[in-house]
């Protein structure tokens, strides 16, 4: 995964048209070097942690050499929930907001769905880079039609990048708040143009995108799943809507230009898109459409997968986590019809802990603080792992396990407190977490009470219970409450602790600082009610760095004040089995499940 995640960062390639720079300074020096420039650390080979997962790899079948591709058949998903038509209003990464991104929309440029390595040019026939790394030109690519029949062009593109920047009306746009961490502003106050803009078209088919200085993550911010770009006609409308509002797509309006076109759905019922046949890729799709069935029970969905009625679980952009012991069932009943790979979820699980109120908050309350920390240090991440995620997770530190360039496995362990899970530390982190408890006047008899609001989906409760049990051993009394609106109930504020999982939108920290990490309202989705103004000030800095050493610094930096604050418990995010039907030809699991899939060279063979 890391090699191929260097190469993608590195590389910058149109489909048609190589990319070339205007001017001598070579375009991977933007991104990751093949090299980290960070000072080498003399460590150990690490020896696995009772629960711990070593840093997580992915499996992936090769596509088959030398089949031919064939025409016809309709793909079948499960899927949780479908809850909105409109992409920058999509709040989570399922397949059902996954196929209605990629699908039916395009990106500007876009990971290669065929190698996951190579990112290239989409709706951009073409791009390139100054010399100084801040200003990108894209060259809009000619005779795309939308689904309706009219031309995409470059005003479309340039609404596009504007919606993001601005979010006229009130756009959520939070999944795409990287672009905004990057761009300069589009707009006045005003809203009139502003002279050398982050975004301004400069030529008949040229949109030109103005950094405030050049970034690393900027290639992996744009070709994430989440930044798609519809023709303008009707978001358009809504983005300037007088009354000041906004709303979602009605399905007369969701129009895209990808390789297949919307068909019918019934929000949170089902969702199903068509074969378009003048996609400009000529001759894709395959396909003749794809069906999403929302099946919020995981039983429903094993069910329907073992007896054929789908043809793809969704579990690796799901709630779902189905377990080593549930595949192995499923193969030795179901043989070589089915084949199973690990698709690693990227990002971040754990609980918002809620410092507008007590008991753990104001959040500049030392009292408060103190017993945030004391449930940082006495949760057992391992034991989560092993009980609620089969083992198959990942502990979620401030940034990724797997950027060692930031900190090795073992240095997250033993630099942050309460993550290792071995019996000394345990121990170690209860009595100095109880100890705490006692000081501020907490014991067997004087107890805290307080709730824990969780959905009632996937593993999401038992997780809860799990996290209750092993807090009750620190003189706490937790009431679970679960609650399909969790997630609207979470941004009013009203709730103690609450569940989050939250899915990375692209391989760099930026996303975790951005689309993850921020206040929700601020373009992130943490709900805790506080953010740091030092941390924000690092953020800012971080993002302007030129060399992996020099991020890495203040990274590191912006990690400990995130755990020492404990606004933010992470805990385990699992790594997903994807499963689907043999027949499907021409599909490789990306390594990550953020990447886009729009499934435009599958097809379907049971001959």
């Amino acid at each position: 995964i890391g090699a191929a995640l260097l190469l993608m960062l590195a590389c910058g390639t149109a489909e048609e048209a190589t990319p070339t720079s205007s001017a001598p300074t070579p375009t991977p020096t933007l991104f990751v070097p093949a090299v980290p420039a960070v000072p080498v650390l003399a460590t150990a080979t690490p020896t696995p942690l009772p629960g711990v997962t070593a840093v997580p790899t992915a499996t992936s079948t090769p596509v088959p050499v030398g089949d031919q591709p064939k025409y016809g058949g309709v793909l079948r998903f499960a899927n949780s929930a479908q809850h909105t038509l409109d992409t920058i209003a999509n709040t989570g990464s399922n397949y059902g907001a996954m196929i209605g991104e990629a699908a039916i929309f395009n990106q500007l440029v876009r990971v290669n769905n065929q190698d996951w390595v190579t990112v290239e040019a989409d709706l951009a026939e073409s791009f390139s880079v100054s010399g100084d790394g801040t200003v990108w030109k894209f060259q809009i690519r000619q005779g795309v039609v939308d689904h309706e029949g009219d031309p995409y062009t470059v005003d479309d593109a340039y609404w596009g990048v504007l919606r993001i920047i601005e979010r006229p009306n009130g756009v959520q746009a939070f999944r795409q708040s990287c672009l905004r961490s990057y761009l300069e502003d589009v707009w006045d106050e005003n809203m009139q143009a502003l002279p050398n803009g982050g975004a301004e078209i400069t030529g008949a088919n040229e949109l030109t995108v103005r950094l405030k200085a050049p970034a690393m993550s900027f290639i992996p911010c744009i070709a994430n799943h989440a930044v798609v770009f519809q023709p303008s006609k009707y978001v358009k409308l809504i983005d300037t809507d007088p009354s000041g509002e906004t709303r979602d797509l009605t399905v007369a309006e969701y129009v895209g230009t990808g390789p297949f076109k919307f068909k019918d759905m019934r929000l949170d019922d089902f969702f199903a898109v068509e074969r378009y046949d003048n996609y400009f890729r000529e001759g894709l799709p395959y396909l003749d459409g794809i069906e999403v069935f929302v099946m919020p029970e995981q039983s429903t969905w094993e069910a329907a997968f073992s007896t054929g009625r789908i043809d793809f679980n969704s579990n690796s952009v799901g709630p779902y986590v189905v377990s080593n012991a549930t595949v192995d069932q499923m193969k030795r009943v179901l043989g070589d019809t089915v084949q199973f790979d690990r698709v690693l979820a990227m990002g971040l699980g754990g609980f918002d802990v809620n410092v507008r109120r007590p008991p753990f908050g104001p959040a500049e309350d030392p009292n408060a603080k103190k017993l945030r920390w004391a449930i940082q240090i006495a949760i057992d991440r391992g034991e989560i792992n092993e009980l609620v995620y089969d083992s198959n997770g990942y502990f979620t530190f401030p940034y990724f396990v797997g950027w060692s360039w930031i900190h090795t496995e073992q240095e997250w362990l033993a630099n942050f407190q309460g993550f290792d899970p071995s019996p000394e530390a345990k121990a170690r982190d209860m009595a100095e977490a109880r100890q705490i408890m006692e000081e501020l006047g907490y014991g067997p008899d004087n107890r805290l009470s307080f709730t824990f609001l969780a959905s009632p989906t996937g593993v999401t409760p038992a997780y809860a219970q799990v996290v209750s049990r092993q807090l009750r051993d620190l003189y706490m009394d937790i009431e679970v409450v679960t609650s399909p609106e969790r997630t609207a109930i979470s941004r009013t504020g009203d709730f103690d602790i609450v569940t989050f999982m939250n899915g990375a939108s692209f391989p760099d920290p930026d996303t975790f600082n951005t689309d993850i990490n921020l206040e929700w309202g601020k373009g992130g989705q943490r709900v805790s009610g506080w953010t740091n103004p030092e941390w924000l000030a690092m953020h800012e800095q971080q993002a302007l760095a030129q060399t992996l050493e020099e991020r890495a610094v203040i990274l590191r930096q912006m990690a400990q004040i995130w755990h020492e604050d404990s606004l933010r418990i992470g805990t385990v995010r699992p790594e997903m089995n994807e499963g689907w039907r043999t027949y499907i030809k021409g599909w490789v699991s990306p390594p990550y499940h953020f990447i886009q899939r729009n499934f435009e060279r599958v097809w379907i063979d049971k001959s």
